[in-house]
């Protein structure tokens, strides 16, 4: 379990799982207040993933859910929510609400998108593309915790950091495309190097546990 401090999510370890429509996969990169009991819906208070779209089809539905998308493969993806065309680029985001009815258009071959979920209710979320030249601080708030994503580049996190700064001698590691790391609240994570990354941030209602995400 983690203690707050910076927590590797590397691709590698992911496990994909068809949706029920058959349309395409996900693989989730974390997930908090994973439920997984008859009746609780969506079953989690908010959730990282990556889908692969193989196909036009309809979105899944999630009431109670505010949903955040963003295309990784380099053509975006063409949506279309409740009639209304809606061309969403590489690395752009696209929020709305889990009710909404969501269609993907025009998919010629599968294509990847990063999507942030949060419980509706007291928790919220963002979710956005950033770049690293050099040396980059990444801090967050009490009653928030956040997921960064590496995009492209060469990326090194320091995985031992403390509130205030790197002590020295501090163990970095690369990360691959689409490797992830997880910070909790109060928390700072120092990452080197040239490249993109996805930031999400989720603010957290009072009272929330942290959350339990493994050992690196």
């Amino acid at each position: 379990m983690s203690d707050g401090g910076p927590v590797l999510l590397p691709v590698a370890g992911r496990v994909r799982a068809a949706w029920r429509n058959g349309g395409g996969t996900t693989a989730e990169v974390i997930v908090r207040g994973d439920h997984r009991s008859p009746g609780a819906d969506p079953g989690f208070d908010w959730r990282v993933s990556i889908a692969t779209v193989e196909r036009d089809g309809d979105f899944s539905p999630y009431p109670g859910v505010d949903r955040w998308l963003m295309p990784l493969s380099a053509d975006g993806l063409r949506l279309v929510e409740e009639g209304e065309l809606v061309p969403v680029g590489q690395h752009e985001v696209r929020a709305f609400p889990g009710e909404r009815a969501v269609t993907s258009l025009g998919v010629t071959e599968p294509t990847l998108d990063l999507n942030l979920m949060v419980r509706r209710g007291g928790t919220t979320g963002s979710l956005c593309a950033a770049e690293v030249a050099g040396r980059a601080e990444l801090t967050t708030a009490a009653g928030e915790e956040l997921v960064i994503l590496v995009l492209h580049g060469v990326v090194d996190a320091a995985l031992d950091t403390v509130p205030g700064g790197t002590p020295p001698g501090a163990s970095t590691r690369t990360l691959a495309r689409h490797d992830a790391v997880y910070l909790g609240a109060g928390r700072q994570l120092t990452l080197h190097g040239v490249g993109g990354i996805a930031v999400a941030r989720i603010t957290m209602a009072p009272g929330d546990e942290p959350v339990a995400a493994g050992a690196i």
